[in-house]
């Protein structure tokens, strides 16, 4: 409520729902009330490293674009949870350790948006810039936007 409140109309926001459970424990509900009580639906992208998460998330709002997060070496294969749930996605939420030219031409094949994760290092940032990333997320944004707007 105080993201949306603060900045939710000047900014698109990723709201991650973190979540291990198998079974929906409600926290899907909770987001999508926040999202309609503030009129979020275009603002927002809901992301998960939880496939079931985003399955039920997409039953309650299917309207909102969802975002997969995934990392390379994970324990569960999710990719082929998402393939089994025949859940679509908008966007690829991929560890920046995997992202290069190829990877970008196959998420564009896809036609998904790719918003990677964690990037603190400058010039990591400006090389994932220059090659089509729509989004990094980053925990210093300040040092990243400057690196970004001056590349």
């Amino acid at each position: 409520d105080e993201v949306f409140e603060a900045v939710g109309q000047r900014l698109y926001i990723n709201v991650e729902i973190k979540s291990e459970a198998q079974e929906t424990n409600g926290v899907e509900q909770v987001v999508a009330n926040a999202i309609a009580r503030y009129a979020m639906q275009q603002r927002v992208i809901v992301s998960s490293f939880n496939p079931l998460t985003l399955y039920h998330f997409r039953q309650i709002m299917p309207e909102v674009p969802l975002g997969f997060l995934h990392a390379p070496g994970a324990v569960v294969d999710t990719r082929a949870i998402m393939d089994q749930l025949n859940l679509a996605y908008e966007a690829d939420h991929p560890h920046e350790s995997v992202i290069d030219a190829a990877y970008m031409a196959w998420a564009r094949e896809q036609g998904y948006w790719v918003n990677t994760w964690t990037v603190n290092d400058p010039e990591r940032a400006a090389a994932l810039h220059r090659i089509g990333v729509d989004a990094i997320i980053t925990d210093k944004p300040d040092i990243i936007l400057q690196t970004v707007r001056m590349d």
